[in-house]
């Protein structure tokens, strides 16, 4: 199913999922299971099907609380995040992050906690609190360095770019 999730095949990727999901039954495998509702939740999330995402991640979490895998349970609070953030319920949204952020912290994940800083960031951007912003993307920056992961950095300082370029437009405003 992934390889069709990532080539926008949503119809056959949804298809491969619902093929895989028995045999991770039948195994008893509770990782493989939540990894399965987690792809569909991420399948309808491409498809702008937030209801059913959020049925699909919902689904995921016990299977990874069974398997005892906390960045599974961080990922999928973070995933539904962004649909609230999408959706405009931002508080919602900081809630999520912030429980997602808890997971990645018990399984001392860099690379988690920077995605749920740099996700934090995005949002007071939006919000137009670009002090709160810039600090969510420096507490990104050192765990996104230390995952070694390139693009999360990359990406940090394009947003503080934004960030900074809203800044200047915001205050040389007439308005």
């Amino acid at each position: 199913g992934d390889i069709f999730l990532f080539t926008a095949d949503y119809a056959k990727a949804l298809a491969r999922y619902e093929k895989a999901l028995p045999f991770y039954e039948k195994a008893q495998d509770p990782l493989g299971q939540g990894n399965v509702y987690a792809r569909e939740g991420e399948t309808y999330l491409y498809t702008g099907e937030n209801a059913k995402a959020l049925d699909m991640y919902e689904k995921a979490l016990p299977f990874y609380e069974k398997a005892q895998d906390p960045i599974g349970q961080g990922s999928v609070y973070v995933r539904e995040g962004e649909i609230y953030h999408e959706t405009g319920d931002n508080a919602r949204a900081l809630a999520l992050y912030e429980k997602a952020l808890g997971f990645f912290e018990s399984a001392q994940d860099p690379l988690g906690r920077g995605d749920v800083y740099r996700c934090k960031g995005e949002i007071y951007y939006f919000m137009g609190d670009y002090a709160k912003a810039l600090a969510m993307y420096e507490e990104a920056l050192p765990l996104f360095q230390k995952a070694q992961h390139p693009l999360g950095q990359g990406n940090l300082h394009l947003d503080e770019g934004d960030v900074n370029t809203w800044k200047s437009l915001t205050s040389d405003s007439i308005c």
